[in-house]
């Protein structure tokens, strides 16, 4: 059984490491207008490159509890890790795909780094988008949209220089619930500051834009998702990765 999961892991990996390939030889050549450093109150350098007059992160946010040590009491009073995960595995991961973080948390945890900096908005995420070329009408839909600028935003510092890494996201599932990391090196998922409206929505939990960028797929997904849900267990958060960005710094 093993042999055969492993089989199946290459065989993804060489799909998703042969569509980047094929997709650098015929992407645009684009280029950040200024790029620097900034470190966390952790310690944890990230680099950053401007595009449309706001400086991104070109990594994963890390500082913070990580997502994989994070506990709670379940219903019987014992003490449980909140994300199913391998743990050993996913402290190996920590270092290239960053931490993950619940919709609350990522807009706290700009405090770890100087003032100015902070959670994207979906408007920001437009703007990058559209410096990579998307039309201003694609960038106002929903779902999959543009062509490549999926590829351009994973690009390192030899192309577009943003790297968004395919970390994955994390949710609940089955019965009894837990919450789950799934997607790993397949998309990755990314919290924007924006909450969507929806008058007919009775529930508590805000509605939140967020943008999905994959593997097999050159264009970039923007969608709305609630920051947790709910089931007859209670209120399970969704675990996403976080880019921070500010405005450009004279």
């Amino acid at each position: 059984m093993k042999k055969i999961f492993g089989y199946i892991l290459v065989v993804i990996l060489s799909v998703c490491i042969g569509c980047n390939d094929d997709d650098n030889n015929r992407l645009p050549e684009i280029k950040p207008e200024a790029e620097g450093t900034v470190k966390d109150n952790e310690g944890n350098e990230y680099g950053w490159v401007r595009y449309a007059g706001l400086d991104w992160m070109t990594s994963n946010f890390k500082a913070g509890e990580r997502y994989y040590e994070q506990k709670r009491v379940d219903d019987w009073g014992d003490l449980v890790y909140v994300v199913d995960t391998d743990r050993e595995q996913a402290a190996m991961d920590w270092d290239n795909y960053g931490n993950m973080y619940t919709y609350e948390e990522a807009l706290k945890n700009a405090e770890f780094l100087p003032e100015g900096w902070r959670l994207p908005t979906d408007d920001d995420w437009k703007k990058l988008e559209q410096a990579m070329g998307m039309s201003e009408s694609e960038a106002e839909a929903t779902g999959m949209r543009g062509s490549v600028e999926g590829a351009l935003l994973q690009q390192d510092a030899t192309g577009s220089g943003m790297l968004l890494r395919l970390g994955g996201f994390a949710l609940v599932y089955g019965r009894p619930a837990d919450v789950r990391h799934r997607h790993l090196r397949e998309h990755g998922y990314f919290w924007t500051a924006t909450e969507a409206v929806s008058e007919n929505d009775m529930t508590l939990a805000p509605t939140v834009y967020f943008r999905k960028v994959s593997c097999t797929t050159s264009q970039i997904e923007r969608n709305a998702t609630k920051s947790y849900d709910t089931n007859y267990e209670g209120n399970f958060s969704k675990y996403m990765s976080v880019r921070y960005v500010r405005d450009a710094q004279d």
